[in-house]
């Protein structure tokens, strides 16, 4: 009799586990849900756009509808404005090459970037200091990593054995920056990497520069066009040599040599186009 009971009972339970499993087979994954989610976001983030008219006036918001004659957006502030099409100079759609910040300005994510710096000012505390300019190449492989590679002019200015001096060099460099967020005025680290000639000294001679490297920091400002306004703060190191013409507290002449690692920090403003 016992043993009846319990067949009985493995057979109840083995029908309540089919009956859960074929409904636990009918019932949609949550994950599908969460899928179509994340697509309709995608789908309303990407009909956001940056439009330009013939006259220069500039709109960003969110297209409602475009055809052939008209295209319908909704504004930031929620008011809605028809354009014809003959009117419009540009439209362009949030994506993979830029987005757009709160104010209507944008970030490009990939592409070519140029990195114009005229000038940049030492502001190192104690002795010597530095100017220096740059132009970088490079293309932006995401939202996050940009490569490149560039050249500029430098001087640096130190002191040796109570004597002053200072040489100017040309450092050519591959570039690398990594953009630490994504959204409004664009926080990045910069890294350079290269060798340095020098084109002029005073107070010294037979310089050598065997290695160049920068590290530092760098903020570009969102803009309405394709051109932006970057600054940069960085510490040039560069290992040299050579040999100083001074004169000592007496006045009397002398010749020093050194070997030593040089650094030297600039704050640079520019001008940047796809950064």
């Amino acid at each position: 009799m016992n043993i009846k009971i319990i067949f009985i009972a493995a057979a109840l339970v083995g029908c309540c586990n089919l009956v859960y499993g074929q409904k636990k087979k009918q019932r949609p994954p949550r994950q599908d849900v969460t899928q179509s989610e994340q697509l309709t976001a995608e789908a309303t983030k990407s009909n956001r756009a940056y439009v330009e008219l013939h006259d220069g006036s500039q709109f960003m918001g969110e297209i409602i509808s475009d055809d052939l004659e008209l295209l319908r957006l909704r504004l930031i502030g929620d008011n809605e404005i028809k354009l014809k099409h003959g009117y419009i100079e540009t439209i362009k759609r949030e994506g993979e090459n830029f987005s757009f910040t709160k104010k209507g300005r944008y970030n490009y994510n990939s592409g070519v970037f140029c990195n114009i710096m005229p000038l940049g000012l030492g502001v190192n505390i104690g002795v010597g200091g530095t100017y220096m300019s740059q132009l970088v190449l490079g293309y932006q492989l995401n939202q996050r990593l940009g490569l490149g590679g560039g050249f500029g002019v430098e001087n640096f200015s130190a002191e040796i054995s109570d004597t002053w001096f200072s040489y100017a060099f040309i450092p050519t460099f591959a570039y690398a920056k990594y953009n630490l967020n994504l959204n409004g005025p664009r926080i990045y680290a910069l890294g350079k990497l290269g060798s340095a000639k020098v084109i002029n000294n005073w107070r010294a001679q037979n310089i050598n520069l065997s290695l160049y490297s920068a590290l530092g920091f760098g903020v570009a400002l969102p803009s309405r066009w394709f051109g932006r306004l970057v600054l940069e703060f960085s510490n040039s190191f560069v290992l040299a040599n050579g040999i100083i013409n001074g004169f000592d507290r007496s006045g009397n002449s002398f010749v020093s040599e050194f070997d030593s690692l040089m650094s030297r920090s600039t704050l640079k403003i520019g001008f940047a186009i796809g950064q």
